[in-house]
Parts: structure tokens; C-alpha cells; sequence
């Protein structure tokens, strides 16, 4: 707690009573202490933790943010995750040449001719670290060639 008379205090705590006080506890008349209190905790997890909208989430309940929210991040983990090439659809790369100025100097069979499946560097000894290829000793290797652990 602050000083005396500072209205910054305890001012949420103060807001969230208005509004229980207002909206629910002042509008029934409770025969019993321990039925007030399950009536309580009911309204507070149904509809004020639920259904009440909320200033500080855009005026809308807090239900529909977390929803919005974790649509947002599904959609964001969908996009992060890599694209595979199917068959039959064009690959990124001929897409993204569609939309260039001067796409019409050449086309895809143009592309494809220009591709190779390996383009080694003349003069090093280059070793492909394919699917099949075992972690470990993958690393090892990357590890030795880069002169960072004894050779063997």
C-alpha cells in the first residue's frame, strides 16, 4: 500500500467491488452467508471472468480475446512452419518469378534447366549431410572439418 490518499492504490480493486456491488450482489436478497459466497464465486468466474467486457481488451469479453489470441498464434505457428513442395503445384521460387517485371525473358522449363541437385565447390572436399545421416556424427564431422576437435 501507498500513502494516505493516493486514489491510485487499491483503484482496480476498488472497481472490480463497484461493479460486483452494482451488477449482482445489490439486486437479490441472500438467506445465508454461504450461499452469498457460492453466488459470489459463481458470477465472478461465469460472468465477470467470461462474459463481461472488458476496457483494457478492446471492449470485448474475455473469452473471445484468448480466443483471438490463440488464433493469432496458431496462425502464426502455421505460418513458421516450412513449406513442402507437393507435386503438381509450382514450387515458391517460379511463383515469386510470375510477379517480377521482366518474368517473360524466361519461364520455368528455363529455370528448371538451370537447376542441379549438387554444386560442389571446386577444390574442397565436400560431403553431403543427407536425411539418413546421424546426428552425432554429423556434428562431429562439421566440428572436425572446421578444425574445432582433433582429427580421427
Amino acid at each position: 500500500m501507498g500513502y494516505t490518499g493516493i486514489c491510485w492504490d487499491n483503484a482496480m480493486a476498488e472497481s472490480f467491488f463497484a461493479t460486483l456491488n452494482t451488477e449482482f450482489y445489490y439486486r437479490r436478497v441472500w438467506p445465508t452467508r454461504a450461499g452469498a459466497k457460492l453466488a459470489v464465486g459463481a458470477w465472478i468466474e461465469d460472468r465477470y471472468n467470461r462474459r463481461r467486457r472488458h476496457s483494457s481488451i478492446r471492449h470485448i469479453s474475455p473469452v473471445a480475446f484468448e480466443m483471438r489470441h490463440s488464433n493469432q498464434t496458431a496462425a502464426a505457428r502455421q505460418a513458421a512452419q516450412p513449406r513442402v513442395h507437393r507435386p503438381g503445384s509450382r514450387p515458391e521460387t517460379l511463383r515469386r518469378q510470375a510477379t517480377k517485371p521482366r518474368a517473360s525473358e524466361f519461364g520455368e522449363v528455363e529455370m528448371r534447366s538451370w537447376w542441379r541437385d549438387t554444386d560442389p565447390l571446386v577444390g574442397v572436399n565436400e560431403q553431403v549431410i543427407g536425411v539418413e545421416s546421424a546426428l552425432p556424427g554429423s556434428v562431429d564431422r562439421v566440428l572436425r572439418d572446421c578444425g574445432w576437435t582433433a582429427s580421427s
